[in-house]
């Protein structure tokens, strides 16, 4: 059945058959999407693409009932079922005694306004919703069953390769520079194809969501809903986590919030301790980046949106040069607030004690705990663990910044041998601020990972430091003034002595 062959299905559903009032009709690559009422259609187009082949009926229905089942996991709310277009004496009806000419995906539909791409361009995306996405998405991966039959750096080239074909057959706008990234980012594939392979032998390719562009998500009583998971090309859904994750991240990046994305990609990692996908990371984003040009260039939007993409894959095929920041102070001085102010504009991997601590013992970040759990023993270990997670992400090309209390000399002088082994520029910064406002700010701390109290605060005024080597930055002020200080502090590198 071709696609001329769906125009009658096509007026049919546009006629008033799906409810009262007018019917709104939008179409994607792979799609017609019919919006009526509080109900979506969705038509799988008869298409036939180097990825997907739609040509037939059965393939058709299949991948309506197989997107229903799919989409579930994630947004169980939202997928209704799966609607027969039918045909006998009397036309076209919705689930009629006739023959089955089409199918259709039944929706419920949401408010168009909380998609995560229109929010994010409204300034409306908040760390709040990043923070759910990323926990999220972190229990569905661990939900999976690990597929080692699958995935890998073959499965993975062969996709990019179809998708970039599927672009650049038509002669898009991008096409050369499309093309040039893709030369480009299959050389980077042949380095890190082993890492993608021992992952795969690890567990970590799964049946995940596959599509994970800000569009595919959206909030559901408040909650991060993503929708519309890949279930036609397993090579495009049984892929590696952090490839799923990368999607997301990307995105972001590509919708110039940089802060965010860093917050996505450092949350999820935190969570499941997966510090081992950072040497693919960068590929897995700039993939993303060039599939998305290349589906973006296919439905002739906007070239600056394709350019954007392209943009993104191409800053993520370079990537910035490591270097190792260390912010330490007291309690209430606010170093995860300027970590986290720090983070995104130098894309670094966020390492903070508190998360570590919380993720060694098996705790949710926000989760309080017991004092035992600040023995000197425990404490030791989590500073282990944050020395083995950044030699990791350093030696992996990533900069990083550690967040921690560095109250004794020996913890700071293990923050600059890090950098020396990894063989990269340190600096630290040390934050200062008055007792009794470093005791308010941690009595007025909500959902924060750090289980400090104004008791603990104090008590800590009391601790020896020892000789304080690091810049020292006065932190008693606005944030932007400490943001300043900082920055300036490590554009000059003189964030140590």
């Amino acid at each position: 059945m071709g696609y001329m062959d769906q125009t009658t299905t096509i007026r049919f559903l546009e006629s008033g058959v799906l409810g009262p009032g007018p019917v709104a009709r939008r179409s994607t690559s792979l799609s017609e999407l019919f919006l009526a009422g509080d109900a979506v259609y969705k038509l799988k187009r008869a298409v036939t693409l180097p990825y997907v082949d739609f040509s037939h009926l059965a393939a058709r229905k299949w991948s309506c009932e197989r997107e229903v089942a799919l989409n579930r996991r994630t947004a169980p709310g939202l997928y209704l079922g799966v609607v027969a277009v039918t045909r006998d004496g009397a036309g076209l009806a919705l689930d009629g005694p006739g023959e089955p000419v089409d199918y259709l995906v039944h929706m419920r539909r949401f408010d168009e306004a909380t998609l995560f791409d229109t929010m994010a361009d409204r300034g409306r995306l908040t760390d709040r919703h990043v923070i759910q996405l990323a926990d999220q998405l972190a229990a569905f991966h661990d939900r999976l069953e690990p597929l080692r039959d699958r995935g890998g750096h073959k499965a993975m080239a062969r996709a990019i390769a179809n998708v970039v074909k599927a672009a650049t057959g038509r002669q898009v706008a991008q096409t050369a520079r499309i093309e040039a990234l893709a030369t480009g980012w299959r050389a980077l594939l042949g380095e890190g194809g082993p890492r993608l392979d021992s992952r795969r032998r690890h567990g970590w390719v799964r049946e995940c969501h596959g599509d994970l562009h800000l569009a595919n998500i959206c909030l559901v009583d408040g909650q991060p809903t993503p929708f519309d998971c890949i279930e036609f090309n397993d090579d495009l859904a049984c892929i590696d986590t952090a490839y799923d994750l990368a999607f997301p991240v990307m995105d972001l990046m590509a919708h110039q919030r940089h802060g965010l994305a860093n917050l996505l990609l450092n949350r999820y990692l935190c969570v499941t301790q997966d510090y081992t996908a950072l040497p693919v990371m960068r590929l897995f984003i700039a993939a993303r980046a060039l599939v998305r040009a290349c589906v973006t260039a296919m439905e002739d939007r906007h070239a600056d949106v394709c350019r954007a993409y392209l943009d993104v894959a191409e800053a993520n095929m370079a990537g910035p040069a490591p270097r190792l920041i260390a912010i330490g102070g007291r309690s209430g001085t606010g170093k995860s607030t300027l970590a986290g102010q720090l983070a995104g504009p130098c894309d670094a991997i966020w390492l903070r004690t508190d998360m570590i601590r919380k993720a060694m013992l098996g705790a949710r970040p926000e989760e309080k705990l017991p004092e035992t759990a600040y023995s000197r023993e425990v404490t030791e270990r989590t500073y282990r663990r944050l020395t083995r997670t950044a030699l990791r992400a350093l030696a992996d090309g990533w900069p990083v910044i550690l967040d921690a209390v560095f109250l004794k000399p020996e913890e700071r002088a293990e923050a600059a041998r890090i950098a020396r082994l990894a063989g990269v520029p340190f600096d630290g910064l040390w934050l200062e601020a008055p007792v009794e406002l470093r005791a308010e700010r941690v009595s007025n701390r909500r959902g924060d990972a750090s289980d400090a109290d104004a008791t603990i605060a104090r008590l800590q005024e009391d601790m020896e430091a020892g000789a304080i080597t690091w810049r020292r930055i006065d932190v008693s002020g606005e944030l932007q003034e400490t943001v300043k200080r900082a920055r300036a502090a490590l554009a000059t590198g003189n964030g140590s002595s």
